[in-house]
């Protein structure tokens, strides 16, 4: 019925109206609409409106409708169950899955900090790699930088001459 109500652009104000209702039920004599605003349900059950919207009913079903507009509340949506949230690992669980060489230091930690330490794990980026690596330099074409050698027989303080003054 909405679609045909749509496809008419004559009749656009009233498929407006309509698209905001909620069936509300049928039997052989009552086609009932539900509207959760005062304004809409009005402006359904107005004859114009009821008309055009009974002719629809009646065009669908192939018998003649009364049709009953009420005020009501929506329909209560059902609950969407939760998903379980994933058991928080105890300290001891998350130290048993290290390695054991991993193992002693991070028992180690925790023995020095206490037992109400927290641990946080942190994910790995490299197993095989140092976390700290040392930045080699990169080769270039310059010279290289100065010894302690190049600066032999310099005095250590720069003193000018007394004219400079």
């Amino acid at each position: 019925m909405l679609d045909a109500l749509q496809a008419n652009p004559a009749q656009k104000l009233i498929y407006t109206c309509v698209s905001k209702g909620i069936f509300g039920g049928m039997t052989t004599q009552r086609f009932c609409v539900q509207f959760r605003s005062e304004f809409l349900a009005n402006l359904a059950d107005k004859p114009d409106y009821r008309s055009v919207i009974e002719g629809y009913i009646e065009e669908f079903s192939g018998s003649p409708l009364s049709l009953v507009v009420e005020l009501g509340a929506p329909p209560v949506p059902e609950e969407k169950p939760k998903p379980a949230s994933p058991k928080k690992k105890t300290a001891e669980e998350m130290v048993a899955e290290l390695p054991p060489e991993a193992r002693r230091e991070v028992k180690k930690a925790m023995d020095f900090l206490g037992a109400d330490a927290k641990i946080v794990p942190v994910p790995e980026k490299n197993n095989n790699k140092s976390t700290i690596e040392k930045k080699q330099p990169e080769p270039t074409d310059e010279a290289p930088p100065y010894t302690d050698e190049d600066f032999e027989g310099l005095d250590d303080a720069y003193v000018p001459p007394e004219d400079d003054f």
